[in-house]
């Protein structure tokens, strides 16, 4: 039944509208959902991406319905991104805004006043829906200058501020061209740079940056990014092969046995199975698990938003060099909850939170 399922989602054809309005100042595509069509579908047919639709509209998260209107910008975010860096005329990198933050909480983030990110981003209204971008505009603090340039060898403080952005790497610079490490996101650590995750990974500084856009030298602990296809994962080397003398009437299926051991190895160490369980979507298993919504389709071709109870879907596991990970409650939490969340027993919590009680 689903193998049928998942065959018919495949072959309904999705004729993008010519329908076209505006909504808060932005351009919109008016498609109405029909029979046998998925938000990955539709998404495929508009290119753009799963999540820009699940952004303008909410609702679709939990499914769509047939005859459902749906709200699909004209232009993909990564068009608007690089339509944004050529017509803007300073210096700025993105903020990827969590939900319900505000001018001010994103200016005490990066220590900048806060008018100047509300001038940047004059059609932004807060609170922020989670995944809003904000153009955050690059700073030079008066005491870098200083120690950059010496008095006597600065004639004005503009002069001093062009020759000191010009030393800075260009802060975006995406490029979707440019291949990755599939199934792969470095995470973030304290006291990480930019600079240090690319001499990590032995690739150009430039080539990382391309392929995480509104990336700069400043990383955020717990960011997931990507890497080039270039680089080289610590500690992650092929593993040898050992040859074994057999007679020859052995060999053919010595090296079939050999070969499927690999491929299972190598599946084990790229995902696990998550087993569906009642009331869940691809939303909430990608938020449980860390990964995007691409991500679980990538990894499970034919998969549509359509799952079923009992239904094994592959997940990426994420590769995280700690040997813990940081959760952040947005209120209060029992401890019993996020051991729940998470499968591991209160006492390991408690052991390495000695604060908590």
């Amino acid at each position: 039944m689903l193998i049928v399922s998942i065959i018919l989602a495949q072959s309904v054809t999705v004729i993008p509208t010519k329908r076209i309005e505006q909504r808060n100042g932005k351009n919109y595509y008016i498609h109405i959902v029909e029979k046998g069509q998925t938000v990955y579908s539709i998404s495929k047919a508009y290119n753009v991406g799963i999540d820009e639709i699940y952004y303008e509209n909410p609702s679709s998260k939990n499914g769509i319905s047939i005859n459902q209107e749906l709200l699909i910008p004209t232009q993909n975010k990564e068009t608007e991104i690089r339509q944004e860096i050529k017509n803007t005329d300073f210096e700025f990198f993105y903020h990827v805004c969590a939900q319900g933050e505000t001018y001010a909480k994103v200016a005490g983030i990066y220590l900048i006043d806060e008018q100047k990110i509300r001038n940047a981003n004059s059609g932004s209204r807060e609170p922020f829906r989670e995944g809003q971008y904000l153009k955050i505009p690059v700073e030079v603090p008066e005491s870098v200058i200083k120690a950059e340039f010496p008095p006597e060898a600065v004639a004005t403080k503009k002069k001093a501020t062009n020759d000191f952005q010009r030393k800075v790497a260009n802060t975006v610079s995406f490029n979707p061209n440019l291949p990755v490490i599939p199934d792969y996101r470095h995470v973030v650590i304290a006291g990480e740079t930019s600079r240090s995750i690319a001499d990590k990974y032995k690739v150009e500084l430039k080539n990382l940056k391309a392929v995480n856009p509104g990336l700069g030298d400043r990383v955020e602990k717990g960011e997931r990014l990507r890497i080039p296809a270039s680089g080289v994962i610590p500690g992650i080397t092929p593993k040898p092969v050992v040859a074994v003398q057999t007679d020859e009437k052995d060999v053919s299926g010595t090296q079939k046995k050999q070969s499927d051991t690999q491929e299972n190895d190598q599946e084990q160490e790229k995902y696990r199975t998550h087993i569906v369980k009642k009331k869940e979507n691809l939303f909430r298993i990608s938020r449980n698990y860390g990964v995007s919504i691409q991500d679980l389709y990538d990894a499970n071709p034919g998969l549509t938003e359509n799952i079923k109870i009992g239904q094994k879907i592959r997940v990426p596991k994420k590769k995280i060099n700690e040997g813990y990970i940081i959760y952040r409650p947005d209120s209060k939490t029992k401890l019993r909850k996020i051991s729940k969340l998470y499968n591991i027993p209160e006492s390991s919590i408690l052991k390495i939170n000695r604060g908590l009680g």
